[in-house]
């Protein structure tokens, strides 16, 4: 039996080898323009076949487009675009339709997050058109290389396309070209740059007085913001934003201004409202169909549920997070999400998973030019690393998270790595440096107002004290980092601060640090 299932499968291949041989041939010894006629009847045979013409599409350079029209053709598109490409040579109204069906198939690939075929075919419509139209088309395709991690020819898009715009004077369009140049230089690092970028895209918005441009400037404006430790700019900034994105019945744009709140306000302590932020953010994606934002807002849900001491939700949330971001493609955010996920691993003592997704999380980072990220992950990983008493290979990671933090004006990072390098040298037992480091972490999380983990450095900081027997300092320190955290309602950090003190406190033989612990 399986001899004549083998030989019948080898008799099918053979038969289709031999009929793509044949069909081949058969094409090649036509002359060219028997070929074109042949590709123009097979464009109006599957354009009939699909429900005939598809409508124009809104006008790429339009600043203000039209909700999109679905038609049958859309998903076939790419298909009739190659057909009237090949066949315009000799019926040259298909000129105008494989501008129109690369355009559709374009738009359909990027609303259906078939990433690199979209890329692909924004690119091939900006060969097509020229002016501000092949100017749009280039920051579609470099927003999603974006996406994707290509910096590098993101970049190129990018820049090319402000430069189109500018020749071309389409004010509107040139703020949100400087706009998504800006985002990709504050992703890949260059803070400064990024600021100088939006701050011109900003002052061509109020130059127009185009309300689209202006919002979306702001609303990236407020991520640097936060990303560089100015939460008040932020969380005012975001504000503005959400009111305008409300008055102009812009759904999709509110729901990704209440996810950046969100996370404003889980970093400044306000956790109800920030899950609330969050979920009201959630909804309206799912809602829309934006699943990329979608994927990084369930991964900050999951950060959530560890934080509150939910961990089974926490778990399935990050795991699902993670599957949502490699099922889109996107490289950053499955960074992201690894990354959140390797934090709950730790939390439940799975040190070699954390490793692993820290490890992995760090090499996505890396790939997509992420150096802000990359500096995250590293304070996270020291503390894996420092829970299984490795200690050197701590410090470096440290060190190198301070130097990522510091190139990429991310103080909130350099604040969080600073508490990381005072916890180790704690535990080698240099307890006075230790002590003038906390005091500089705290400070940095002070003035960028981290909450979450001035509490947790405070904590830290009363025992390092504690060791070096300044017992009402220590008390202090102690008592006012656990209140906050207690206020947060973070009760797996709440759980392991009260552990690590009650057993200093045992060692140290004074009572324990904490009010409502005897």
């Amino acid at each position: 039996m399986t001899r004549l299932y083998n030989a019948a499968v080898n008799a099918e291949a053979a038969y289709l080898f031999r009929h793509a041989l044949l069909r081949d041939a058969a094409y090649d010894i036509q002359l060219p323009s028997n070929r074109a006629r042949l590709h123009a009847l097979a464009f109006y045979l599957i354009e009939q076949a699909f429900g005939g013409r598809a409508p124009e599409p809104p006008a790429l350079d339009n600043p203000e487009p039209p909700a999109w029209t679905r038609h049958e053709t859309d998903a076939i598109a790419a298909e009739l675009a190659h057909q009237a490409g090949l066949g315009q040579a000799v019926d040259a109204t298909l000129g105008a339709a494989h501008v129109r069906y690369t355009y559709r198939a374009a738009e359909y690939a990027d609303r259906a997050y078939h990433t690199e075929a979209a890329i692909r075919l924004w690119k091939q419509l900006a060969a097509l058109t020229g002016g501000a139209q092949r100017a749009e088309a280039l920051k579609r395709a470099g927003t999603l290389e974006r996406d994707q991690g290509q910096s590098e020819a993101a970049e190129l898009d990018l820049a090319e396309s402000v430069k189109l715009h500018r020749q071309a004077a389409s004010e509107a369009l040139l703020s949100m070209a400087l706009t998504a140049l800006g985002n990709l230089l504050r992703l890949t690092g260059r803070s400064t740059q990024a600021e100088s970028v939006f701050d011109e895209a900003l002052a061509v918005a109020l130059r127009c007085a185009h309300s689209r441009a202006l919002v979306l400037v702001r609303s990236n404006v407020a991520i640097l913001y936060r990303t560089t430790g100015r939460m008040s700019q932020a969380e005012q900034a975001y504000e503005h934003a959400l009111q305008a994105y409300r008055s102009n019945g812009d759904v999709r744009g509110e729901g990704l201004v209440l996810g950046n709140l969100a996370v404003v306000y889980q970093e400044t302590g306000r956790v109800d409202q920030a899950e609330q932020a969050l979920l009201a953010a959630l909804r309206i994606h799912e809602q829309t169909g934006n699943r990329r934002a979608a994927a990084v807002l369930t991964s900050n849900l999951a950060n959530m549920f560890h934080a509150s001491g939910r961990r089974e939700q926490a778990l399935e949330t990050s795991a699902r997070a993670l599957q949502q971001c490699r099922e889109l493609g996107d490289q950053r955010s499955e960074a992201f999400a690894l990354e959140t996920r390797a934090v709950i691993l730790a939390g439940v003592e799975d040190h070699a998973g954390a490793e692993q997704a820290h490890l992995r999380a760090l090499e996505i980072a890396g790939e997509v030019g992420d150096r802000r990220l990359a500096g995250i992950i590293r304070s996270n990983l020291a503390s894996v690393l420092v829970r299984t008493e490795r200690l050197e290979q701590a410090r470096r990671a440290v060190d190198l998270a301070v130097e990522d933090s510091q190139a990429v004006g991310d103080r909130r990072g350099v604040g969080v790595a600073t508490g990381q390098r005072a916890r180790i040298l704690s535990l080698e037992g240099r307890f006075e440096e230790a002590d003038a480091e906390y005091r500089r972490a705290i400070e940095i999380n002070r003035q960028v107002q981290d909450i979450r983990f001035e509490a947790l450095h405070m904590c830290d900081h009363g025992l390092c004290m504690l060791s070096l027997s300044r017992l009402d300092d220590a008390r202090q320190s102690w008592r006012d980092g656990m209140r906050t955290l207690r206020s947060l309602r973070y009760a797996a950090e709440v759980e392991s601060k009260l552990q690590a003190m009650l057993i200093a406190c045992k060692a140290a033989g004074v009572p324990s640090l904490d009010a409502e612990t005897p």
